[in-house]
Formats: structure tokens, sequence, C-alpha cells
């Protein structure tokens, strides 16, 4: 069998195998075999980064892989992603027949029989898609309650960065911690288990795992991608994004994920025609550092590390402005998270306890089978089961019980909503752009930015900016842009791309003879 390097499994992204394969130097059937020897020697055992909730049958994924080797052979290539092996979120509903159980990360959905897998599922199946497996997640998205980490579940446990010794102390959002809740997709990647993954946003799900794993990820405008069958946060938040290795596999998978009218107003190209590398065009307003970063309480940070991380940004900042035909502007404002309150309780908030039940009932009219019907079913069922459901290191579902016993009013909900909207959109972000000529917003990932997305209904995007010097902890530049905008933000990133150095690889992970050289001090060529 042909192998992959160490180094290759970590970095080669879903371009670079197609066009392996389509020169005969591998096989899927070969690609199949190696990532499930990574898993097996890092998920559980080796650096132990407990990623995954479920492979798929090894009988299932070599028959699948010849099978889509075989139609290679013939001359039949499906789409750019024929015979790559992915991995999905466990919180797409994934029929029988693919050998995957659906979760949510629950185990109130153990013996949960779906009718037929996610709508985005079937169509990455028929793209000749590879699904190797369902990786884990915050349990129920993050809509159980308050967690100490995330990246846990009952039934995956906690998932663990690839560059960094997790430590439960740090808290949900600090040094170690791989963030979530798409934590699973995000450590698979980088971890080596597949090329890309996809994930579900509803508050940063994708876009911040996708920064502290090194990965380029984006979460695409609000109501543009296909949610049928995925669990819900609330539509008028939720998005699924892909995290990858490369701004190409980034266009690529991205464009896989959307509704058909929003698919339909792209070029024959898909978001591969915006991959122009320039930042030609683009005018750029970014977020002041010391403003947009979590507080020290949040994520602690040595005064050497906050300042490389401002080092980088700046660097970022000052590359661009030297390129023709751009305009950077620093700094900008736009309302911060406390501004989106609305009567005393983050609006984001409110909107979610409101659609809770509906949402989730809905959800569960997908399965044939299952042990709950109902919100209410699945608090009492949690509390039924309170040994693996709610253990002493993670007993809090008190978001569900206030989704079930305190609902707030539709008026309250109505105005919560239109609040959000307006202040992170209409009079934010949108009005920024309006007075200051811009089209892009940029901003450190280290932040609480991704609220102001989801508020707003905005597209997200995250790139690998450097790793800490301190830990090794990648960080990230952050982009957004108007709605339906994500022909710039794409532009920015393959620019972005190409001036700086390849993104971080995990050294853990690195065998020792592995010749790399990592970056000392960001990825930047300067």
């Amino acid at each position: 069998m042909r192998h992959l390097s160490s180094v290759e499994l970590l970095s080669l992204d879903a371009a670079t195998l197609q066009t392996k394969l389509e020169s005969g130097a591998i096989t899927s059937a070969e690609l199949v075999e190696q990532y499930l020897a990574q898993i097996e020697k890092h998920d559980k055992q080796g650096l132990s980064v407990n990623a995954l909730i479920a492979i798929t049958p090894r009988q299932l994924l070599l028959t699948k892989a010849a099978e889509l080797d075989k139609e290679r052979s013939e001359g039949k290539v499906r789409s750019k992603l024929h015979g790559i092996p992915i991995l999905v979120k466990d919180a797409f509903i994934t029929a029988p027949e693919t050998g995957l159980p659906t979760t949510i990360g629950s185990f109130a959905f153990d013996d949960a029989k779906p009718a037929r897998s996610a709508r985005v599922i079937e169509k990455l199946e028929s793209m000749g898609v590879i699904l190797l497996g369902k990786t884990n997640m915050n349990e129920l998205i993050g809509l159980k309650g308050f967690a100490p980490a995330n990246g846990w579940s009952a039934v995956g446990g906690q998932t663990r960065s690839a560059y960094i010794a997790f430590a439960k102390s740090d808290g949900d959002m600090g040094q170690s911690n791989p963030c979530g809740s798409s934590t699973g997709s995000a450590v698979s990647v980088s971890a080596g288990f597949a090329p890309l993954a996809i994930g579900t946003e509803t508050v940063g799900s994708v876009v911040q795992p996708g920064n502290r794993a090194g990965l380029f990820a984006m979460k695409p405008t609000v109501k543009s991608t296909l949610l049928d069958g995925v669990w819900p946060g609330t539509p008028n938040f939720d998005a699924i994004g892909g995290l990858t290795k490369s701004v190409l596999d980034l266009a690529v998978i991205t464009a896989s994920l959307l509704t058909p009218e929003r698919a339909e107003s792209l070029p024959a190209n898909g978001f591969e025609t915006y991959l122009t590398k320039s930042f030609n065009g683009l005018r750029i307003g970014f977020l002041d550092q010391k403003i947009w970063t979590f507080p020290p309480d949040v994520l602690a940070s040595t005064p050497e590390t906050i300042a490389q991380m401002s080092e980088a940004y700046t660097a970022i900042m000052d590359l661009i402005k030297h390129q023709e035909g751009t305009k950077v502007l620093y700094p900008v404002q736009i309302p911060e998270v406390k501004d989106l309150d609305y009567k005393g309780e983050l609006g984001i908030l409110a909107v979610i306890f409101y659609e809770m039940r509906d949402n989730i009932a809905n959800f569960l009219e997908r399965f044939n089978t299952t042990n709950v019907r109902s919100l209410e079913d699945l608090v009492q069922f949690n509390k039924d089961h309170a040994e693996k459901e709610l253990p002493s290191d993670h007993p809090d579902q008190d978001w569900l019980v206030k989704g079930l016993e305190s609902r707030p009013t539709k008026e309250h909900y109505e105005a919560a909503l239109a609040h959000i909207r307006n202040t992170a959109g209409e009079n934010g972000i949108a009005r920024l752009f309006a007075e200051e000529d811009l089209n892009l917003l940029a901003f450190p990932m280290d932040s609480g930015i991704a609220m102001i997305a989801a508020a707003a209904g905005y597209p997200i995007a995250t790139m690998p900016l450097g790793a800490l010097l301190w830990n090794g902890r990648p960080f990230s530049l952050g982009i957004m842009a108007l709605p339906g905008r994500e022909d710039l933000m794409f532009q920015f990133m393959s620019a972005f791309e190409a001036s700086v150095e390849p993104r971080p690889l995990p050294p853990l992970l690195v065998e020792h003879n592995a010749e790399l050289e990592m970056p000392s001090k960001s990825n930047f060529h300067l």
C-alpha cells in the first residue's frame, strides 16, 4: 500500500489528494486505510485527542471506496470531492445505512433510528464523498447548559486539542480549550484524521474551534445552507460550515453546503472564481485588538503572548496597506457584545429559549424511533439517567430547563430578535461599511466577535495567523462581510494564504524523523 507520511496526513488538503487520486498515485481505498490508522493511533490512545464519537464500519468504508475508485477508473468523477474521506459533526442526522449513529452527544438518542440522512449528508454522498465517521461536540451543540469546558458530551467525553495539553481549570475558552461546539470536527482535521470536516454554528461553533485548531473555517450567511436534518440552535443564527487545511478546500466545501437558491447565484466554478490571491479592491476595517479580546479571566495570557498576537495582527494590516487597490482603516468601531443585551439578558439567548421547544420537537419528528419525543422528555431523560447525563463534573441542564419552564413571550422574543439584528447589523456593521466605504471587517478571533456575526446573521471566517511561542496554541485572524458577500471573503482569504507561511502543524503529531520547519514567531513572510 502506498503511504502518506505523518506530515502529509497533517498537511495535505483535499485538492492535493484529488490530484494524487487523478494521477493514480494513490487510491481512495488506500486513503481510507491511512486515515483509519491515524485515528487508531491518536484518537483514543497516543495523543488521545478523543475527537470521534463513531467511525463508519471498516467494510462499509472499503466497499464505498472501492466503488468510487472503480467509477474513477471508468472515467466517472462525480465532483471535486470524489473519493475524499471527510468527517461530520454528530449534529447531522445519518441514516442507518451509513453505519453511523446520530446522538448529538446525548445518550437520549442511543436508540434513535432516523428515516433518512440530513439533506446535506445526502448531497455530499451523491458527490462521491466518503463519510469516515462522526465527531464529538458540545452536547446538544451547547444547548444543554453551562459546561466547564467546550468539547464535552456525555457520549463522547472530552475532546482535547492536538496542539496543547488540556487543563479543565482553563475554563470554557481558556488557552488549552479546543472551543466548541464543532470541537471534534476541528480537532480531527488538525490531527490528520481527515483532510476536511463539516460542523454547525449558532454562535462561534465552527470558527472558534477552527481558530484553536489552526484551520481555515467559515460560517456562511445565515439561512443560506442546507439545515434540513440538522440539530437546531435556531434558524435565525444557524449555518453549516467547513473546516479545512486550505482556502481552496474551504471554497469547494462551502459551495456544497448551500441551498439550491443560494448555489444558483454562484458562477460555474463556484467560490473558486474569487480565489484571485489579490487584495485589490478590498476595503477593510480592522477592529482594535485591545478592545476585541477575551478578558484575562476568560483567556489568561502572558504579556509576551499578548505582544506576539498584537504584532502579527499589525503585520497583516501593514502588509495589506501596501497592496495595490486596497484600503485599510484602523481602528474602526462597532457595537460591543454587551450592546446585544435586551432587558437585562443577552438577546441571543431570548431567541434560543423561545424557539427551543418547537425546534427540538420538529427535529425529533425525523426519527422513526427514539427515547425522547419532546423537550420535556429530554429533560426527564437526563434526570432519570443522571449518572451518565449529569455527572458531578458536568451537572448542568439549566438551559434546557429554561427553554421548558421559562420561555419568553412572543412579544419579548420578537423585540429581542429585532434589537440584536438592528444593533449588530443595520446600525452596526452595515452602517460602518456605508459611512466608511468598507466591504470587509477584520478582527482577532480570540474575542467575542462571533456573537456579533450571529446577531447580525452575517458570514464570518477564520484563518491561521500563527502559533503562540508560549504554548504552541494556534491563533487566528477573522473576517466578516455583509450577507451574501462570501465572494469578498474568499478573495481576502486566498490573498492572505498566498502571503503567509503554511498553517502551523501540531508538533506532538509530527514524527521525530520528519523534516519540518515550524514558524518561529508568526506565519509571515516579513
